[in-house]
């Protein structure tokens, strides 16, 4: 059995020690360290521990990929130095590109979220599912009660990102709580009941009412439940007011005036300001995209599920949730990303052939390796196959991206959409069925058939071309 502490340790010594490190996240498979100094990790040492899959530099992070021990090790290492507190914002040392600054943002935002998305989402699909087999009713307290379930982080999301936004920009978690709870309140849905006093924008993405004004300002009120954009860009002005804040009250009274100046000043400007440019932002990215999936559908399905695994490779692919949310949100759908899962599956077949031929060949190291792996990634986790298996050996990769992307044109080509950002892998196929009740369609057959051929197809294109030579 692996001991955690030991490793744990062992990776904090080798990134240059404790004093090298400003901060430490996980995802669901890396330790992601923001280092001070990354020419101090001596990467190559680290690569060889047991535990370790591979080492990579992206977004600004040193990441160590763990794989499904992630978060025992991550434990490990916080119980020991609490790293996971070191949440000031990105210090001049970081030297962080804009690209790369915001790939952190949106991983720090986001990834702490994951595992209680896939579970709400998995939840809600599992209910959808139990109607088109026809088990429970759409009208039953049953499926009203899991839809509540399903729903109920992304209702609040505004709270949840609220929080995980405030961690990563220095802002009180509860402060960012509280900016997102302000922006779906009850209050709020009170006064969008009312008369528009006037509206902009008509017949566009972009229309907009004004039903009411604070301080005689007009004010857009719009719906945030399910929102994520305009909390992060509140968030991250609350936080510039919390530090002048911090900087100018007498300590004596910090405790409560210094919340109280955050969100007098930040909750105002959130919903005169920030709130309806951001709307009006995500609205433009949702059209966007869908420009391009009205453009060719088939097109959105090759790219995504061809290349998916390439942003998962070099760790970018949080860096791309921000659109398939943003979607849902607007449209009540992701079509441009959809197809990605095929590529899980495109992966879980090279994989599997791999197993099966070193087995075949009597090479016990890698059969070991490759089974563990296609097993996770069955489960939606590529990582383990993708640097334990696909990366080292010759051409793995390459059927893997051959794979999906065909498997992506035959789920391009039924239309697929994704109603539920919610479990990975095999888990995920409920998120694909249409959340009205009308049950198994074409475009939930297109998904299952462009996995069904991405994993047959992957796995014939190594057993046949493949070799088990290393690069």
């Amino acid at each position: 059995m692996m001991d955690f502490n030991q490793l744990g340790s062992q990776i904090v010594k080798l990134v240059g020690g404790e004093g090298n490190v400003l901060r430490l996240k996980h995802c669901v498979t890396r330790l992601r360290f923001n280092l001070k100094d990354m020419d101090l990790a001596k990467t190559e040492e680290i690569k060889q521990l047991h535990g370790v899959a591979d080492v990579l530099i992206s977004a600004g992070q040193y990441q160590v990929v763990i794989g499904a021990d992630v978060v025992d090790v991550f434990g490990a290492i916080d119980k020991k130095y609490n790293f996971s507190d070191n949440n000031h914002p990105t210090t001049p040392e970081e030297k962080e590109h804009f690209f790369e600054k915001f790939v952190d943002i949106l991983s720090n935002v986001f990834t702490p979220l994951i595992g209680i998305l896939s579970a709400t989402g998995i939840i809600k699909g599992s209910s959808i599912l139990l109607v088109a087999f026809g088990l429970i009713e759409i009208d039953s307290g049953t499926f009203i009660i899991l839809q509540t379930i399903g729903g109920s982080l992304l209702y609040f999301s505004p709270i949840f990102v609220g929080y995980t936004a405030a961690k990563r920009f220095g802002l009180n978690e509860f402060s960012g709580m509280a900016i997102g709870a302000a922006l779906i309140h009850p209050n709020v849905g009170t006064l969008m009941a009312r008369e528009p006093m006037l509206t902009i924008f008509s017949n566009t993405p972009f229309q907009s009412s004004v039903y009411t004004s604070f301080m005689a300002i007009p004010i857009l009120l719009m719906n945030y439940s399910g929102s994520i954009i305009p909390i992060i860009f509140a968030t991250y002005l609350g936080s510039k007011v919390e530090k002048s804040a911090k900087r100018y009250i007498p300590k004596v009274v910090k405790l409560f005036l210094v919340p109280a100046v955050v969100l007098l000043i930040t909750i105002p400007l959130a919903f005169i300001i920030i709130g309806p440019v951001a709307t009006w932002l995500g609205h433009g990215l949702a059209f966007l995209t869908m420009q391009l999936y009205e453009f060719s559908s088939i097109l959105t399905g090759v790219l995504s599920a061809a290349f998916w695994q390439l942003f998962v490779l070099f760790g970018l692919h949080h860096a791309l949730m921000p659109i398939s949310l943003n979607s849902m949100e607007v449209i009540g759908f992701d079509s441009v990303l959809a197809s990605r899962l095929v590529s899980v599956f495109a992966v879980f077949g090279v994989t599997l052939a791999i197993m099966h031929k070193a087995a075949k060949m009597n090479q016990v190291k890698t059969r070991n390796i490759a089974l563990p792996a296609s097993i996770s990634t069955f489960f939606g986790i590529t990582e383990p196959a993708i640097y334990g298996v696909l990366v080292p050996y010759k051409n793995a990769f390459l059927y893997a991206i051959i794979a999906g992307g065909i498997g992506g044109t035959i789920s391009g080509f039924f239309g697929t959409r994704l109603y539920i950002q919610g479990g990975l892998g095999i888990l995920a196929l409920p998120s694909y069925l249409n959340p009205d009740g009308s049950g198994i369609d074409e475009r939930f057959l297109g998904i299952v058939i462009g996995c069904v051929v991405a994993s047959v197809l992957g796995y014939l294109l190594y057993m046949i071309f493949g070799k088990l030579e290393k690069k």
